[in-house]
Parts: structure tokens; C-alpha cells; sequence
């Protein structure tokens, strides 16, 4: 006889697995929504580091360009 916690749905199982198949639902939503807020967080720290490394490269190009101006005038 299985403890009282225990009873037997038609499906066959117990109410124990549906309990956890219920906490694997609750923590994949969990994880889902925790990783769309960090995502969120994580798109600013990518849009700041691309547009320090866009001026960076901007000015080295810039740099370059005036070097070659100053080769071709002499």
C-alpha cells in the first residue's frame, strides 16, 4: 500500500511525479523569464561595448588617414 502522500491518478502516476513534473514546468518558466530580464541587461552592456569599440576604430581610421594625407604631401 503506497503512503498516504502517495495516490494513484488515472494517468497512472503517482501524485509525487506530477508534483515534480509541475516543479519542472514552474522552474523552466522561472529560468525563462530570468533569462529575458538578464538578456535585457546583457543588450546594454553589448550596445555600450560595440560603441566604444565603433569611436575606436573610427579614430584609428582617421589617424591612418591622416598619416597617408601628410606621406602624399611631402
Amino acid at each position: 500500500m503506497p503512503p498516504p502522500l502517495t495516490t494513484v491518478l488515472p494517468s497512472g502516476k503517482t501524485s509525487i511525479e506530477m508534483n515534480n513534473m509541475n516543479d519542472i514546468k514552474m522552474y523552466a518558466v522561472n529560468a525563462l523569464a530570468i533569462g529575458v530580464t538578464s538578456l535585457t541587461n546583457i543588450e546594454v552592456s553589448l550596445k555600450i561595448i560595440l560603441l566604444v569599440i565603433t569611436i575606436g576604430y573610427t579614430l584609428d581610421r582617421w589617424v591612418k588617414l591622416k598619416k597617408s594625407q601628410k606621406e602624399k604631401t611631402k
